[in-house]
């Protein structure tokens, strides 16, 4: 039995990113805990997938908030411009976001 978290979100990272076109192959696990966090090797983007048991509302009003605050021109995080969240398999996704790499440190840029 697998206990890692972030492993047992593959198959839903993958059907999402399958939903957007965008390829999940060689994704980098960056947190496996509530909430699992992936860096997609083919694109400069960022995956969450929900917690188990997560309100697809709640998540919609979490997509919304960000998108409000990139409004306002706060330095949060952009989302990427689909949908969202993707919902698969019943598991609300969001945010899908564009990362910059600094060396060896994934950062998010602001706005």
């Amino acid at each position: 039995m697998d206990t890692d978290p972030a492993s047992s979100q593959v198959g839903k990272l993958e059907a999402a990113c399958h939903a957007v076109g965008l390829d999940a192959s060689g994704a980098t696990v960056l947190r496996g805990h509530t909430n699992a966090v992936f860096l997609l090797a083919s694109s400069p983007v960022v995956v969450k997938i929900a917690r188990r048991g997560s309100n697809t509302a709640e998540v919609r009003r979490t997509v919304q908030l960000v998108e409000w605050l990139v409004g306002l021109d706060f330095p949060t995080v952009s989302l990427l411009p689909l949908e969202q969240p993707v919902l698969v398999v019943d598991c609300p996704w969001a945010p899908l976001t564009r990362p910059v790499a600094v060396g060896e440190i994934t950062v998010c840029r602001p706005g």
